[in-house]
């Protein structure tokens, strides 16, 4: 009676829990668990995912927060012996263990071991041994493992003698911290296991926990985790030979059910509250701890970081501020107490450090990126090189006493240096103490429904119709009331499966990645701090996401390469290199450069950062910017929030005065004077706050923050302290100031910030400036930033020679690896950017150009080159044209190559035998007549299939001039919104299917410095034979038309491919009427009340012939019914009084 007193009152702890973190194997969020957890009693709770310590932060934080007591640990892969031996992948197998931390020195000895596996131990599996364990054993509680345990394992071989002795192992060296455990699933072998571990806790006195194998929440939910098994293993569901979830009972058992399971020994299932309280509550180091900071060596000259920090300040602000210096020192005071006062200078330290390095090593840097772009400290020390007096850019949106997390100076770096600084970091801090920063890539709705429909044996065809329709950024439980999806489904039972089973994985984790920009730098040894594993290139990263990192203390530094950087660098070299004076890093005497904004306000933009869109070319052109400051204006406004809501149309008008400067309210004039009365940058919210309002600029910071969250409590009051703050300090009244909270309230939602647009701009205005003054040097590094692109490179020469530049084909002896510019200041073609050759072969034949001089004739090639290019890439040079120089005909050499190369190595087999007077033996080419070239494509063909573009030829030749006589033309004499019949090389052509499920067929046409997407639709395809899509030069008749993005689509509806004869009559559709229609677009006008009054206006429509697309800006719809042609200017009309409302 006593003892089941004892028993009722006792706690069941779960000791042997993985969450969703066992990626594709545990099915729960910590939250879900823990929540579930609280309802069933638990007072507390251990995580234990399989060789990883990915969620323990977030478990952690979840448990306090319920709380609950979090037991931190992991069931770790253990090698049975004490070091590693490859005698054979038997011996190489690995067991399973439980771990947990007891306390702080615990969890770092965990953390340590579990990194050692992953960095050391890992085969198939992340491995200790027993040597690391016994090393790393203080403060860790273990528990003999599930049925593939150290112990379990030996116990059903029947390796009992062995099994003792691990058993008198683990008792030396834990002692009372080592448990063994059981586990009752109804599988025969834990009941053989159970039994003779009982017999060893009586013989050894050791206490036995009860455990449980929790992989989901309640039973039945072993499908979900058999999904996730599927997917893992990248298996068909229903293949019988796949390990699937076999058990229903792996679920979070209640404290009743494990009485119930261990009947006969409930002692098992009391022992492991013992061990809960045997842990301590380390939960604290996994939040609001105090910032780590990397050491940063003061000189001698100097007492502390600060003082350093601050002499480094002043020496700055003398250089960059001549002469008057007041409001610059005064702004430098400020800021410098800040940081001193958070404690962050040798954060700031840090950054220069690195940042300095690359400078000094000529890695190209950006300006500054991000709010960080608006501290004056940043840019006294060249940290960042955009003045923030200058340009209006406000410090306490990077930092100000009231802010919690950390200071986040964005760098960017050119992406051919940034491994190099990485490198550095490593080294001046120590390899142990830098990891990069681990990424969770979720199964968000779409993801997840291709998986679970790929895996359902779908044909592809059949679930892209759904995938199609499903919005990134939607869940499946919204998608399945969407009306397209609804009529796809319907017809397909399977997809309509596949979407219910994909609605039960969703937002589960799928697989790790690596932060592309974050790099955590500590002042030790980051193992004892944060377990490290490897990421997918073999880089050492955090087992803890970013957000964690930086709750715990960690120190992030972002560290991104640009690609815009590497090729503007590269330019600049070039041009130095040619004997110009340039230096683009130094705007002061390039900053309103006439020559560099006539091309911008003709938007001439291809390759110039962030102002290549339709969009911006569009906003470039009617501004016509004369300043840095109109271009970070342009670069703010080219955002969908602004296009959508009609600020940028406001702007546009009132920059070109047809629109007066009005600001929404009279108080907003100066605030808002620098951009025309509209509101443009986040940063102006905090203005606003701070002159009507009397904000702290610290108080508008949190109000900016508070906006962009949507917090509703916390909006309610911050609304409360703008209205009452309105009224007293800037007199306006109730009804006017909350019309003013509510106008920047919803600008607040797109707001863009201004130290953002600033930055990029400055890049964006350092590529104009190239390119209007080295146009030749900047193609060239332009297009060799695509090296290994074949189609982005094909498609850039080909806008080049519509431009009428001069780009010469790849040469043997004149081209570079990349592209380059010769003395006449034409752009020659790069060998790393022809099909098939790559970088490594292209930069080894220049070296091997460069050592044993020009190429004498194509034997002279093979013979020294034919180590590093193969067949395939020499036959593709040859078609690219790169041995023209030589005489020789491309489609000859198709034929002969190999012949060449055999031969050329049989003669260097006889080297120096060949002669007796030391002439050449030249290989013989067999003489084109003797050849038979009938399947040899022709030249222009060759080039292109190399080239991706026509550089040298053109697929339109003499014996088309028939076809040019008969009123066909050119792809350079189309004319917009024409119809034709035109002649063109066609590629790419793939037949798809829209999201109601019609085909169309998507490819290019072109020809020598013409590219066209083409679009044949399904009434049109039906009547074209699928072959006379293939590549090739073919006759489309066809409509020509500009879409939204301004570029000009060909709208085909016939094709004849060159051989099957040009017979217009055959085009039957010809004398059908065209199919009319209206697309309405609704870019920002989502709401459910628009919608609703979309319909009321659709019930007053006509019947007809005009169809209806609705274009949401993701996705774009047809609907059913068809309308006469007053349609389009009723639709119009509602949407103009729409918009104006």
């Amino acid at each position: 009676m006593i003892d089941m007193i004892l028993l009722s009152a006792m706690s069941f702890s779960h000791l042997h829990l993985h969450t969703e973190y066992s990626v594709l194997d545990g099915v729960c969020s910590p939250k879900e668990i823990l929540t579930y957890a609280k309802e069933c009693g638990q007072k507390s709770i251990a995580i234990t995912d399989h060789g990883v310590m990915y969620g323990v932060p977030s478990f952690v934080r979840e448990a306090r927060d319920l709380g609950l007591k979090p037991l931190v640990g992991c069931e770790a892969y253990i090698y049975d012996d004490f070091e590693f031996h490859d005698r054979g992948r038997d011996t190489m197998k690995s067991n399973h263990i439980t771990l947990l931390a007891m306390n702080k020195k615990g969890y770092s000895n965990l953390s340590k071991l579990i990194t050692k596996a992953h960095l050391e131990g890992f085969y198939r599996n992340p491995r200790i041994n027993l040597s690391w364990l016994a090393e790393r054993n203080e403060g860790i509680i273990v528990l003999s493992g599930c049925i593939q345990g150290i112990l379990s394992r030996a116990i059903i071989d029947g390796n009992l003698t062995h099994a003792e002795n691990r058993v008198d192992w683990f008792k030396e060296i834990f002692g009372d911290r080592f448990f063994l455990e059981i586990m009752n699933h109804g599988i025969e072998e834990e009941d053989i296991i159970s039994k003779q571990l009982i017999e060893y806790g009586k013989k050894k006195k050791i206490k036995v926990v009860a455990t449980n194998d929790v992989h989901f929440l309640k039973k039945g939910d072993h499908v979900v985790q058999d999904l996730l098994l599927a997917i893992r293993s990248n298996q068909l569901i229903d293949d019988p030979t796949r390990f699937k979830a076999k058990w229903s009972n792996l679920h979070l058992a209640t404290e009743a059910e494990m009485l119930k399971l261990f009947e006969g020994n409930e002692e098992c299932v009391e022992n492991t509250a013992l061990v809960s309280d045997m842990i301590d509550d380390f939960s604290d180091i996994f939040s609001n701890a105090k910032p780590i900071f990397p050491v940063v060596q003061v000189p001698k000259a100097h007492n502390s970081s600060n003082d350093y920090l601050r002499h480094l300040a002043e020496e700055g602000l003398k250089k960059r501020y001549k002469g008057n210096i007041e409001e610059a020192r005064l702004r430098l005071e400020k800021e410098m107490d800040v940081i001193e006062e958070l404690g962050y200078p040798d954060y700031f330290l840090a950054v220069r450090d690195y940042v300095k390095y690359a400078k000094d090593n000529d890695i190209p840097v950006g300006p500054g990126r991000g709010s960080g772009a608006g501290c004056l400290v940043a840019y006294c020390l060249d940290i960042t090189t955009i003045d923030p007096l200058k340009y209006g850019l406000i410090f306490e949106r990077f930092l100000n006493k009231g802010r919690k997390s950390l200071p986040d100076i964005d760098m960017d770096f050119c992406t051919m240096g940034r491994d190099d600084v990485i490198k550095y970091i490593r080294e001046k801090n120590g390899t142990k103490k830098v990891s990069q920063i681990i990424t969770f890539n979720r199964l968000k709705g779409k993801l997840a429904f291709r998986d679970i429909a790929r895996l359902s044996g779908i044909p592809e065809p059949r679930f892209s119709l759904v995938a199609k329709a499903l919005s990134d950024g939607e869940s499946l439980q919204e998608a399945s009331e969407n009306n397209i999806i609804k009529d796809i489904v319907n017809r397909d039972p399977d997809c309509e499966d596949a979407l219910q089973k994909a609605t039960l994985i969703e937002n589960t984790i799928r697989n790790k990645g690596v932060h592309a920009a974050g790099l955590v730098i500590s002042n030790e040894n980051l193992s004892g701090l944060v377990p490290l594993a490897k990421g997918k290139n073999g880089e050492v990263v955090s087992q803890y996401e970013m957000g964690d990192l930086e709750s715990m203390g960690l120190v992030k530094m972002d560290i991104l390469g640009i690609r815009n950087l590497t090729f503007l660098n590269e330019a600049q070299k070039k041009i130095q290199a040619n004997g110009h004076e340039c230096n683009i890093y130094e705007l002061n005497d390039k900053e309103h450069d006439k020559k560099t904004y006539r091309l911008l306000a003709k938007g001439h933009t291809d390759g110039v950062f962030q102002f290549e869109s339709s969009t911006a070319v569009s906003l470039l052109k009617k501004i016509k910017p004369k300043s840095i400051e109109d271009l970070a204006v342009i670069n703010a406004l080219n955002r969908p929030g602004p296009l959508n809501s009609g600020l940028a149309d406001s702007y546009v008008k009132r920059k070109l005065g047809k629109e007066k400067p009005t600001p929404p309210h009279p108080a907003l004039k100066e605030v808002l004077k620098e951009t025309l009365g509209v509101m443009v940058y986040q940063e102006q919210v905090m203005r606003i706050a701070q002159e009507l309002s009397g904000y702290s600029l610290i108080e508008a910071d949190d109000l900016r923050k508070a906006m962009g969250k949507k917090i509703e409590s916390l909006m309610k009051t911050q609304k409360k302290r703008f209205i009452d703050g309105a009224k007293k300090v800037g007199k306006i009244s109730k009804p006017e100031a909350s019309k003013i909270f509510a106008q920047i309230e919803e600008f607040a939602q797109y707001g863009f910030p201004k130290s953002h647009s600033v930055a990029y701009s400055v890049i964006g205005f350092q590529c104009a400036f190239l390119k209007a003054h080295f146009p030749s040097f900047f193609h060239a590094a332009w297009l060799s930033s695509y090296a290994g692109n074949a189609d982005k490179v094909g498609d850039c020469v080909s806008r080049l020679i519509s431009w009428g530049k001069d780009v010469l084909p790849p040469d043997i002896n004149t081209s570079q690896d990349l592209f380059s510019v010769n003395k006449e200041n034409q752009i020659v073609y790069g060998l790393a950017s022809i099909r098939n050759v790559g970088e490594a072969a292209a930069s080894d034949i220049v070296s091997e150009r460069k050592k044993g001089g020009d190429f004498l004739d194509l034997q002279d090639f093979v013979t020294r080159c034919q180590k590093i290019v193969n067949t395939r890439a020499c036959e593709t040079l040859a078609a690219a044209g790169a041995f023209d120089l030589f005489g020789l005909d491309r489609r000859h050499l198709q034929v002969v190559i190999k012949n060449i190369y055999k031969e050329v190595e049989r003669l260097s087999r006889y080297k120096g035998q060949g002669s007796l007077f030391g002439e050449k033996t030249l290989v013989s080419i067999p003489p084109i007549a003797d050849v038979d070239m009938s399947e040899v494509p022709s030249v222009s063909k060759l080039e292109f299939n190399a080239l991706e573009s026509f550089v040298t030829t053109s697929p339109i030749s003499e014996k088309h001039d028939v076809l040019l006589g008969m009123g066909i033309k050119k792809l350079s004499n189309l004319k917009t919104g024409s119809k034709v019949d035109a002649i063109g090389y066609l590629s790419s052509c793939k037949i798809r299917k829209t999201y109601a499920g019609k085909r169309f067929a998507e490819g290019v046409i072109q020809d020598k410095g013409f590219r066209f997407p083409v679009f044949f639709y399904e009434r049109f395809l039906d009547q074209i034979d699928s072959s006379h899509l293939a590549d090739g030069t073919v006759v489309i008749r066809g409509r020509t038309r500009k879409g939204k993005d301004g570029q000009v689509n060909f709208y085909g509806e016939y094709i004849w491919p060159e051989g099957s004869g040009y017979h217009p009559q055959e085009n039957l559709i010809d004398n059908q009427p065209l199919r009319e229609s209206v697309v309405l677009d609704m870019h920002g006008l989502l709401k459910k009340e628009n919608l609703s009054s979309l319909q009321d206006v659709l019930k007053t429509l006509k019947p007809g012939n005009v169809e209806i697309y609705i274009d949401f800006g993701d996705k774009k719809f047809r609907l059913k019914d068809k309308y006469d042609r007053s349609c389009k200017k009723i639709l119009s009309n509602w949407k103009e009084k729409l918009e104006k409302k």
